[in-house]
């Protein structure tokens, strides 16, 4: 039976790639658009009892529907509760090569893998580990023609400017009729989802983020520093904010009601909530109970 690939990226040119390359293998590759909401596509499946796929390659820029929040977190944590052997790569068009910090979020996620932007030269050895991850036969031939035929681009500037354009027309294909603002505020909170990925991987300051007594992101338990900070549930959520901002190397608080020990809140939880939309003015001045209620951190 041929192996069923689900395939969604923001960049026209990187989908056309992905989606060519993909089918040479034999495998049935059904490209969804960039603004279909895969989470909401694949719980349809499951209420249908529709054949699933046995892979997804997602665009880890792709954001969840209404939310300035990355699709593939929610996707993955889904299909590992939901598909556990449904397998999902992500891809990130927008650099030519992954940080061992950012493949370890994505494995942290759920996904098997993080690709960097398809080119002639990894052209191969990516399509081979995709079939490698399917278990299903790696044809040689048919990639080498296609590296020898596709002419590749290398303008990743005009690749982003020309996802605003493709989200346009597919919405107008839709009927909704969006101007050239409404997709420059889409790239903007696009942008902005990926800035919890863009701490992990150290790009804001540059290189690989190390605290400041050395530790770097591969140390081990015995090497990593125990924190306190303790936060009753009673008092606004902006004091969760102040602690983060005095200490950056906390991941996070420990929520307490009268002293007593009720649940944690993680700094990338934190920030994910607050970063979208009314996120501030939602629960900057409601007590931490109220956040933890919408927000449903670890316990």
């Amino acid at each position: 039976m041929r192996k069923k690939i689900l395939l969604s990226q923001l960049s026209e040119e990187q989908g056309k790639l992905w989606y060519t390359a993909l089918t040479t293998q034999r495998i049935d590759v059904t490209w969804e658009p960039s603004t279909t909401d895969l989470l909401q596509l694949m719980e349809q499946r499951q209420r249908n009892r529709d054949v699933m796929p046995d892979l997804i390659v997602l665009d880890i820029g792709i954001r969840s529907a209404d939310s300035s929040t990355l699709l593939a977190s929610s996707l993955c944590r889904w299909c590992t509760e939901h598909y556990p052997d449904l397998k999902i790569i992500l891809t990130n068009p927008r650099q030519e090569q992954i940080r061992q910090a950012e493949s370890r979020w994505a494995t942290r996620q759920g996904a098997v893998d993080l690709f960097p932007r398809l080119q002639k030269e990894n052209l191969s050895t990516t399509v081979k580990k995709v079939t490698d991850y399917l278990a299903c036969k790696f044809w040689q031939e048919p990639i080498d023609q296609l590296a020898d035929t596709v002419q590749f681009s290398d303008d990743k500037e005009k690749d982003d400017a020309e996802m605003s354009v493709v989200a346009i027309a597919e919405s107008e294909v839709k009927g909704k009729k969006r101007t050239v603002r409404d997709a420059a505020t889409e790239e903007l909170a696009r942008k902005i989802a990926m800035i919890p990925l863009m701490i992990m991987s150290g790009e804001l300051e540059g290189g690989t983020q190390t605290t400041e007594s050395g530790i770097s992101l591969d140390a081990n338990l015995s090497q990593l520093t125990l924190y306190d900070t303790e936060i009753d549930i009673s008092a606004p959520s902006s004091e969760v904010a102040q602690a983060l901002n005095e200490s950056a190397q906390i991941p996070g608080v420990i929520l307490t009601d009268d002293h007593y020990f009720v649940g944690m809140i993680s700094r990338r939880l934190f920030l994910e909530y607050m970063s979208r939309p009314y996120g501030l003015e939602l629960f900057q001045k409601r007590p931490v109970a109220s956040f933890m209620t919408s927000a449903r951190p670890i316990t």
